[in-house]
């Protein structure tokens, strides 16, 4: 799925609605940045944890989803 697709696919989210997704998502940091923008909750399991893909996402996710070791990588 491209950039562009996924934008399409979100343009129906609004508040209320939430997006769950984890780390093997394509392009998790726009379909956060966007999910939120529209009013949306972002809920983000960073399985299989990558620190520093999780840290891109992390400023538009409502509730991060994670193990003791995964948040100690953190």
């Amino acid at each position: 799925m491209s950039e562009a697709q996924l934008t399409q696919w979100l343009l129906p989210v609004r508040e209320g609605d939430w997006l769950v997704m984890q780390n093997e998502t394509a392009h998790q940091r726009h379909a956060a940045r966007l999910a939120r923008s529209q009013g949306a909750r972002v809920v983000y399991s960073a399985a299989p944890f990558e620190a520093k893909v999780a840290v891109e996402v992390l400023p538009f996710v409502n509730i991060l989803c994670m193990n003791e070791q995964e948040a100690k990588a953190l």
